[in-house]
């Protein structure tokens, strides 16, 4: 059994729009996206290559690579190629309000697709930091820890 842990914390203007989980979210109707990292993808792919003990993600693929949902594949073919599976993934969101708990089945569906893991193996839950309400940045920290076991 190995285990891994990732994390990612973001700052994004309130009037922008991000990714998280493969999902634009949009504060405005001109899609303003002012970055195109993915903090649920970097998260995760950081759990699972510590898991595997691959080193972290900024040492498994270029900067522009890190954020793809394709790294995510990628990641569980080299998985597999050790003689791994992916048991379990959890993952923590915090964030400023309820936007993206509206967006979670669709993230849910995305992930486990990228990772060819059965639904019961992920689970995303959502905390909101009401501190940050009246600023003018929405401040978003993702946790994911990953779980390994040897295929048998």
């Amino acid at each position: 059994m190995r285990i891994g842990f990732g994390q990612y914390d973001r700052c994004f203007k309130k009037d922008s729009s991000f990714y998280m989980g493969g999902i634009l979210f949009s504060a405005n109707d001109k899609n303003n996206l002012i970055d195109p990292n993915d903090p649920v993808i970097h998260s995760i792919a950081d759990a699972l290559l510590g898991a595997a003990a691959t080193g972290g993600l900024y040492n498994y693929a270029e900067s522009d690579r890190i954020n793809n949902p394709e790294i995510l594949i990628e990641i569980e073919k080299e998985i597999h190629y050790r003689g791994l599976a992916i048991e379990n993934i959890d993952i923590t969101v915090v964030a400023p309000d309820e936007m993206i708990v509206n967006k979670q089945p669709e993230m849910h569906s995305k992930i486990i697709s990228w990772l060819f893991i059965k639904p019961e193996q992920l689970n995303i839950k959502f905390t909101f930091n009401s501190d940050v309400a009246d600023t003018k940045d929405y401040k978003i920290k993702i946790t994911a820890v990953a779980l390994l076991t040897n295929r048998s």
